[in-house]
């Protein structure tokens, strides 16, 4: 492994891409749940399919902010560094898009308005996006008391934390399911809350104290297909019935959102070329900057075909993700240089 690659792990990198293009496709309206308006059978498929994997999006990025930030304590003043560092992207990049939309739209700029908003919701237009920041906080606000969990647990508490997963995720909904009843009222701390549990799988994994054999590997696979095919099966049947919500596309997500990434893990693992890690690396440095310039991109797509009147077709939507991830991608790459840069000066 080349000096540039020392102490990155890949796979990190290679689920932060998958993730981000997720994202970006959730939030394209062309092709997330877009087969609601069509009635073939096949694309109907590919489109729930794409449209399930693309919500994995933000349990991967929980995922790995697990297995990246939970392997050690941090001090108190570095944590609030850190908090402090994304309460303020989330605020500026929210105002930002805030006041693009002001000028293009010729409305008021009403910083009265906007903060009490940003306090209490989540979004408004493409800065919805941003609700991920609003979770991220709040992991890292409890990661010490996590952190001291997962790095405590006896082989016993190990084995209990995987039955007690699938139990909750898995077991409970589809009793649930099958006989009409729930949901149950037994609250579960923690453990149902998506910024506390996807960590905390996330760096289980990372650190092979759970689903580290190849007989768990297995069996996880076959859940997780089993229940890809039961939400696509289960989509697809909602929209004959004029009855879907996208709740049906997450469906026992916990355990099918770690099938994927235990096989993006194995995926990295395998990978011996220098080049290809060196691009994903370079990727990875600047998802975040993807992630927060992608409402921005996305939403000047919008004019634009607004403006011209543009119909596009579903594939086109997918290049329409594939343009908006390279140009956030060179708008990051971009901002990271001139950031060094000024550094060096």
């Amino acid at each position: 492994m080349g000096e540039g690659f020392v102490n990155r792990k890949t796979y990190v990198d290679l689920v932060k891409v998958f993730a981000i293009l997720g994202v970006i496709y959730n939030h394209i309206p062309g092709a997330f749940c877009s087969f609601q308006n069509n009635s073939n059978l096949i694309l109907n498929v590919i489109q729930i399919f794409l449209s399930i994997l693309c919500k994995a999006g933000v349990p991967l990025f929980l995922m790995c902010s697990g297995a990246l930030l939970l392997e050690k304590q941090r001090s108190v003043s570095s944590l609030m560094k850190r908090i402090i560092k994304y309460i303020a992207i989330l605020i500026g990049f929210t105002l930002l898009y805030y006041l693009m939309l002001c000028i293009v739209e010729n409305s008021t700029f009403d910083l009265r308005w906007i903060l009490p908003y940003m306090y209490s919701n989540r979004t408004f237009g493409y800065s919805g996006a941003y609700w991920f920041l609003y979770a991220y906080i709040g992991f890292l606000v409890i990661s010490p008391m996590l952190c001291a969990i997962v790095n405590h647990l006896s082989d016993e508490l190990l084995l209990y934390f995987q039955f007690v997963i699938v139990l909750i995720y898995f077991a409970i909904p589809l009793f649930e399911r099958v006989f009409q009843v729930g949901p149950l009222a037994i609250d579960i701390p923690i453990l149902y809350s998506e910024f506390c549990i996807y960590p905390m799988i996330g760096y289980l994994i990372d650190k092979e104290k759970i689903l580290k054999s190849k007989r768990s590997f297995i069996i996880l696979n076959v859940l997780g297909i089993i229940i890809m095919g039961l939400n696509i099966m289960v989509s697809y049947k909602s929209i004959s019935a004029n009855a879907f919500d996208e709740s049906k596309l997450s469906y026992l997500g916990v355990i099918l959102y770690a099938t994927i990434f235990v096989n993006l893990k194995h995926l990295g693992s395998v990978i011996q070329s220098e080049s290809l890690k060196g691009v994903l690396q370079k990727v990875g440095q600047v998802v975040l900057g993807i992630y927060l310039s992608h409402v921005f991109v996305l939403y000047m797509f919008d004019v634009i075909i607004a403006k011209y009147n543009i119909s596009l077709s579903y594939w086109m939507c997918l290049v329409e993700t594939g343009l908006v991830f390279l140009i956030g991608w060179m708008l990051a790459t971009v901002v990271a240089f001139l950031r060094k840069v000024v550094k060096i000066r």
